[in-house]
């Protein structure tokens, strides 16, 4: 991520951390496809999934690299993306051996990341959300960080 957030990405995560405070509230995830086979990998600065997609809406059936991760909770089963929820199958990796001795590599800039390494990650979105607009003295989305910064404190 980059070190400043324009006012649109800052709009659009406010959003999607809205939508996640909403189904945690709820449970709720709606009709979401199926990742299976899955890791996480960090892609750059951000984490993303990569895994056999199923019941996707645009008829993807394949092994795919989802959009980065703005939430995952593997206990649940379900993540977040940019773009989309997903429903989370069988890891790729046993708990046991979450972090393999040969991670796979994806391209320059993506390697396999163990999942605790995403969900720490993750967590940190809406203090970083809340840091940005408070650097811009934005009392409207000051507020909405707070009330979902604490919407989505476990």
């Amino acid at each position: 991520m980059q070190n400043t957030l324009g006012i649109y990405e800052l709009d659009q995560l406010l959003d999607l951390m809205r939508d996640v405070a909403e189904v945690k509230a709820s449970g709720d995830i709606g009709d979401t496809p199926l990742i299976d086979r899955w890791i996480t990998f960090k892609w750059g600065s951000s984490y993303l999934l990569w895994g056999q997609v199923s019941d996707h809406p645009l008829g993807i059936e394949e092994n795919v690299r989802t959009s980065p991760l703005i939430y995952i909770d593997s206990e649940s089963g379900i993540a977040r993306t940019r773009s989309r929820w997903y429903r989370l199958g069988t890891p790729l990796r046993s708990q046991q051996e979450n972090t393999p001795k040969k991670a796979l590599v994806f391209g320059p800039d993506g390697v396999e990341a163990p999942v605790e390494e995403a969900i720490t990650s993750t967590r940190r979105l809406p203090v970083i959300i809340l840091k940005e607009v408070q650097r811009r003295g934005d009392d409207k989305r000051i507020a909405t960080a707070f009330e979902l910064l604490e919407a989505l404190t476990d």
